[in-house]
């Protein structure tokens, strides 16, 4: 799975902090599922209590391109739902408050739940906790979770539904690692 993890002592902003390299010797679309949810752990794991999460303008940008890119399969929802997860983390930073629309993040949610819903794809669940007010996605065990998104006609009708089958969380905060999730969906 993973072949090094290596501490080595990379630069990074004006806090000089030191971030673990990671070295996946996979090829592109040959991650497992437990695979996936493992590095996610682990990078959580070594990252948990930091700070700044590493998003500037730029992985912003490439954040929104690909936000928008169509999903047909595991590794394309894993790609699309990352980029969500980074926008929503930076869009409660005060830098990027106002570059961001919560509008544009959850209005996508809610697209990809309402898709997965029509056409169901293999490796990927999805679950509208009605208490919490948010739709969970398991992406190759890796979950995801979106707060207060538009509730169509079609949600509605799944939430009632026997398909709405509640999703384990294991409790990893995706906004605290948007910037590592993001480059492992590119290398997914």
């Amino acid at each position: 799975m993973i072949d090094q993890i290596l501490g080595k002592k990379l630069k990074s902003g004006k806090n000089r902090e030191v971030i673990p390299l990671m070295i996946v010797n996979k090829t592109k679309n040959d991650m497992k599922n437990t695979e996936k949810r493992q590095v996610v752990e682990t990078i959580y794991a070594k990252n948990m209590d930091r700070t700044d999460k590493g998003i500037n303008e730029l992985i912003i940008t490439e954040a929104l391109a690909e936000a928008t890119k169509s999903c047909n399969n595991s590794n394309e929802y894993f790609m699309v739902l990352s980029a969500l997860n980074l926008l929503n983390s930076a869009i409660k930073d005060k830098r990027w408050k106002h570059d961001l629309s919560y509008g544009f993040i959850k209005g996508r949610a809610a697209e990809l739940f309402e898709k997965l819903i029509k056409s169901p794809i293999d490796g990927v669940s999805a679950y509208y906790d009605s208490k919490e007010g948010a739709v969970f996605f398991s992406v190759d065990g890796v979950v995801f979770s979106y707060h207060r998104i538009r509730l169509s006609e079609r949600i509605r009708n799944f939430i009632v539904s026997p398909g709405n089958k509640p999703i384990p969380w294991s409790g990893v905060r995706l906004q605290k690692i948007p910037v590592e999730l993001f480059d492992l969906a590119k290398a997914a």
